[in-house]
């Protein structure tokens, strides 16, 4: 079977036998292999064996079938039957155990340049325009079957992605799709949810999470950690709409993390507070140190031993009610508004750091000074990689507050650091159109997760 940038070819064999009392033809040893060819796949072809045995009952209009493929340790069983009618019905059992489904999907980059190929051909599908603009997303046929599917994943990965022992139920019927998901072995934790798709394009979901191991998780699925620590979390969302960009826009729902003992990516807290006073205290000098401590650098992070936060989504922003982050140094929290929206992946926020009065800061002259008072940092700009920006006169500290009165912002304002050069230049960098990637893509996208 020949499509767009692939080439399916099935090679198979079997007796062929007919079964007069039931009128059904059986191919009862089926043996071949399924192959794929894609440019875009890890390795190409993929291939996998194919065993079993397929029956098609003529008077019942019905097809019967139990197929094994896979090669050595990975194997996938199929098990089910197709009857057909004015609205047809699919059962089936799924059972995969050791298999890469990943082997036979697309790299990301490539579906991404198909995607764009596709909008230049005169095949491509209809488009919506306006602030939603993008390709249709169209559900509607999800009214022209029904279907029962059961599947259970073990050891089965994506990629580097895990499902370690992961069940599925999924029913759609009159052209609502209900998906029950389970797994008591999910990144070191546990995770159930429900997923309900309608074929006026309505998605509603509601996920829950405990025992998790974060940053495994976002390692493992999006090629870069943001957080880590042991995590519960509760995800609840709708949305209705006929593009990514109308799901995006159209969010509704919470989403709720608690997490111990993890680390938060991108940025050094405590020494973003020595780097604000170390620049304070030289407020005198011809030229400023630099406030590197406050770019954004994955390769530094935050420990923390408990975080909490609380949020509500509503037309496709995110606002925090709760985000608070605690080490035995430092307490770390945020006031209200604090944002970030989904369509055109923009945070606003402003954390407030509050030094603890321990030992172990007490001894250290470098931020001693700053022991039980409030640091705001605003944090703005692009999701994936966000500035951060010292509120300096709402720090009530005896040296910033001197600083200020001998012209700190002035000085600040007028003083280009080479880090502030590298930020004006990544700005000028063109927003990728979300019409060029898919909805799982631009999700990633908001998360601010580096693709691999």
């Amino acid at each position: 079977m020949q499509r767009p940038y692939q080439a399916w070819q099935l090679n198979a064999t079997s007796p062929l036998a007919w079964d007069r009392e039931s009128h059904a033809l059986q191919w009862h040893d089926v043996d071949g292999k399924l192959s794929l060819k894609d440019e875009g796949l890890p390795a190409s072809p993929a291939e996998a064996g194919l065993q079993g045995k397929v029956v098609w009952h003529l008077r019942q209009r019905q097809w019967e079938g139990d197929i094994q493929a896979g090669d050595g340790h990975e194997q996938l069983q199929l098990d089910g039957h197709y009857q057909y009618a004015e609205r047809p019905t699919l059962n089936l059992n799924v059972l995969a155990s050791e298999f890469d489904i990943g082997t036979w999907l697309p790299s990301t980059e490539a579906r991404a340049e198909r995607q764009r190929n596709q909008r230049d051909e005169a095949s491509v599908q209809p488009e919506l325009v306006g602030p939603v603009a993008g390709p249709v997303i169209d559900f509607s046929s999800l009214a022209n079957v029904d279907a029962t599917i059961k599947a259970h994943f073990e050891k089965v990965r994506v990629g580097d992605f895990r499902l370690d022992d992961f069940r599925s139920d999924l029913s759609l019927a009159k052209g609502d799709l209900q998906i029950k998901l389970q797994s008591p072995a999910f990144y070191e934790g546990q995770l159930n949810g429900n997923v309900r798709v309608t074929h006026d394009n309505t998605l509603r979901t509601s996920i829950n999470g405990y025992g998790i191991e974060l940053g495994q998780l976002l390692q493992d699925s999006f090629g870069q950690r943001r957080a880590s620590g042991k995590s519960d979390i509760s995800l609840r969302l709708n949305t209705q709409g006929y593009t990514p960009a109308a799901w995006l826009s159209g969010l509704q729902g919470s989403f709720n993390l608690d997490a111990t003992n993890g680390q938060i990516y991108g940025i050094n807290l405590e020494e973003a507070l020595r780097s604000i006073l170390h620049v304070a205290e030289n407020a005198y000098s011809p030229e400023l140190p630099e406030l590197s401590a406050l770019t954004f650098d994955p390769q530094q992070s935050t420990d923390f031993s408990a975080l909490s936060l609380q949020s509500i989504i509503q037309d496709g922003t995110l606002a925090f009610s709760t985000l608070v982050a605690s080490t035995p140094r430092l307490r770390v929290s945020t006031v209200k508004p604090a944002l970030i929206r989904f369509l055109d992946q923009q945070v606003d926020l402003t954390l407030q750091m509050r030094l603890q009065k321990v030992s172990s800061v007490v001894r250290d002259p470098s931020i001693a000074e700053l022991i039980g008072v409030t640091v705001p940092i605003r944090v703005h700009g692009d999701v994936a990689e966000p500035q951060h920006q010292v509120e300096w006169e709402g720090i009530n500290s005896p040296t910033i507050k001197e600083a200020l009165e001998n012209g700190l912002l002035d000085k600040l304002a007028t003083q280009s650091t080479l880090s502030e050069q590298i930020v004006a230049a990544d700005t000028k960098t063109a927003t990728a159109d979300i019409r060029d990637r898919s909805l799982g893509e631009a999700i990633r996208d908001l998360l601010g997760i580096v693709a691999r």
